[in-house]
């Protein structure tokens, strides 16, 4: 993941700011997460998964009921910062956020785009079609669809439930 989140800072920053972002985020930000047990992010996994319980019992119980690890699909998002699984322009967004709001931000995230795909999810037998749902939405986040009174695109869609909906998990 550290490799994608460099090339991603470089775009934006030269080699010594990259370096020192890079420094902050993995020993200040989410310690733990590049580490030889990866302890920090595999313990984030566990809070998603009791997150998801808490406040999407219906998934929760279907992923469990289906013995659907949910960490499986998660996990890459938590260590490339969403930005090997969705487009970067979107991705770049919620590392934007990140880095104001903090690791918050990825749960938070993480619960929306669960929670947007629910219904789809509920087909879901098994871990592959899971991972298609989720590959399908990413791929997807530029296109419009209808959202309360008119029209916004996907990603924003994202965005609002993000931050309406779990905007109060810290």
């Amino acid at each position: 993941g550290m490799n994608i989140i460099t090339a991603a800072l470089l775009i934006f920053m030269d080699e010594e700011e990259a370096f020192w972002t890079l420094y902050v985020l993995c020993e200040k930000l989410v310690p733990g997460y590049y580490t030889k047990t990866m302890y920090g992010a595999l313990l984030d996994q566990r809070v998603l998964e009791e997150l998801i319980n808490k406040h999407i019992p219906v998934l929760g119980q279907h992923f469990q009921k289906n013995d659907i690890k949910i960490s499986i699909v998660s996990l890459p998002w938590f260590l490339s910062f969403f930005l090997n699984t969705m487009p970067l322009i979107f991705a770049f967004g919620i590392l934007d956020r990140f880095f104001v709001d903090g690791v918050k931000t990825l749960f938070q995230f993480s619960l929306a785009i669960v929670k947007l795909n629910g219904e789809k999810l509920l087909e879901c037998d098994d871990i592959g079609e899971t991972i298609s749902v989720f590959k399908e939405y990413f791929a997807t986040l530029d296109e419009h669809e209808a959202y309360l009174s008119g029209r916004k695109m996907k990603f924003d869609i994202l965005r609002e439930t993000a931050t309406h909906e779990f905007g109060h998990i810290s």
